[in-house]
């Protein structure tokens, strides 16, 4: 049985879903379903876990004859402080992809997905910004928020800490680090830059489609309402050791319930003082990686929601 040798590690709303469904489609290379196992980030509250035989099952039908790379992409493991020390535990040979973005749009784009998974309940983004400091002690949790450190939007975007702890643990040979912007601009040549860094032969692959696109939801509170009965479920299917819980109806009523949009626009005051916030954080991943990220904090967007 093969095990997975590169993983996509995040960050969230940057693309990685949309460059894991490009790969899986590479003749040589296995992807993981469901896309996003979170088996490594233990310090992460789920309410599904894997035990190691279920995890490794994920990549039981990936043939070595055939698929010369097996890889998952869970886009919590950059976030997590313990993910990327259990990876190279199971795996010290492990590559990693590392796909970055504008933090402002990050965060902006984060809460937006869980006010469409349901769990957050405050569905203007500034009042949910302001809430992070009550979340922190115990406040203000949405009843279907299974962890509220998902909430904690400035925490996720601090993208320089995150990189930083990474490559204190890992060679930097085996990190390739990715910009939504260019993936956005020419999603060909970041899908060819994996490839050749997992070693694999070009493919004749010419179509890259938008994928997840931006949602938003119609009513917010039946979103929230279907998320909780997907989590009791899916706990319920743990606990009695099933695979993973998968229920079509409610994925299909929380899809039924939302429509391809455009985030709302913030205020001006609001978003300078949000790429202020993040200025240190994003002048010490430009140091780190040797890139000029100053765009990202005089408010030059990156375009793409």
């Amino acid at each position: 049985m093969m095990k997975p040798n590169f993983f996509i590690l995040g960050a969230p709303k940057c693309g990685t879903t949309a460059m894991s469904e490009y790969l899986r489609e590479h003749p040589n290379i296995f992807m993981s379903h469901p896309k996003e196992p979170k088996y490594f980030d233990r310090d992460l509250a789920y309410y599904l876990r894997w035990t190691p035989k279920t995890y490794l099952d994920l990549f039981s039908a990936a043939d070595p004859r055939k698929h010369l790379a097996a890889g998952e992409a869970s886009v919590t493991y950059l976030y997590s402080h313990r993910a990327v020390e259990g990876i190279l535990e199971f795996n010290p040979d492990a590559k990693f992809i590392v796909m970055l973005r504008d933090p402002v749009e990050l965060v902006r784009s984060w809460h937006s997905q869980q006010v469409y998974t349901g769990q957050e309940d405050l569905v203007d983004f500034e009042r949910a910004w302001r809430a992070q400091g009550d979340r922190k002690s115990g406040a203000q949790i949405p009843f279907a928020c299974h962890e509220v450190k998902m909430l904690f939007y400035f925490e996720l975007g601090k993208l320089g800490e995150q990189v930083e702890r990474l490559l204190a643990k890992v060679d930097r040979r085996k990190v390739l680090f990715l910009f939504f912007e260019d993936f956005a601009a020419d999603p060909r040549k970041s899908y060819e830059q994996v490839l050749v860094f997992l070693g694999l032969p070009p493919d004749a692959r010419t179509d890259f489609p938008r994928i997840n696109e931006q949602k938003t939801v119609r009513w917010p509170l039946g979103q929230r309402i279907l998320h909780y009965l997907l989590d009791r479920g899916s706990r319920v299917k743990s606990a009695l050791g099933m695979a993973r819980f998968e229920t079509g109806i409610f994925r299909g009523l929380m899809r039924l319930n939302s429509n391809d949009s455009k985030r709302e626009s913030i205020r001006e005051e609001f978003e300078r003082e949000l790429r202020d916030v993040f200025r240190e954080d994003v002048k010490k991943l430009s140091a780190l990686l040797g890139r000029d990220l100053s765009h990202w904090t005089s408010g030059n967007k990156d375009g793409v929601n």
